[in-house]
């Protein structure tokens, strides 16, 4: 049996479906599970630093992509061979609470192989 779930809720799809397609404007940019789409994009994994506080400065690492957002940073490498440099560059970081490798979730997904946010849509 199958059934044709359509939703703008990643979170829920995610839950819901062992197969996904991303559409977007009539074009059929990926199907299949979460893990087979996750191989579609250029960067698999990231490493998200967690910081002890607000006040922490997040070392800054030449040719990767940051992003900070309150007490989370996160390090999105251009190539997937990158990570292992990144956690060794991070591991004596004493403003550390947490450093984790992440792979994305479907909404991830969708902002990189659209280029678009959900409301742009």
């Amino acid at each position: 049996m199958t059934i044709l779930y359509t939703t703008h809720y990643m979170e829920e799809a995610e839950r819901l479906c062992r197969t996904i397609a991303i559409l977007d404007h009539g074009k059929l940019l990926g199907v299949g599970s979460l893990d087979e789409l996750v191989r579609l994009v250029k960067t698999p994994r990231f490493v998200r630093l967690i910081l002890r506080s607000e006040d922490d400065v997040a070392p800054e690492i030449p040719g990767v992509d940051c992003k900070r957002s309150g007490m989370r940073v996160e390090y999105i490498p251009s190539v997937p061979e990158a990570l292992a440099s990144i956690l060794a560059l991070l591991a004596d970081f004493r403003g550390a609470q947490r450093v984790e490798v992440v792979s994305p979730n479907l909404e991830m997904l969708f902002l990189e192989l659209t280029g678009r946010e959900l409301r742009d849509a």
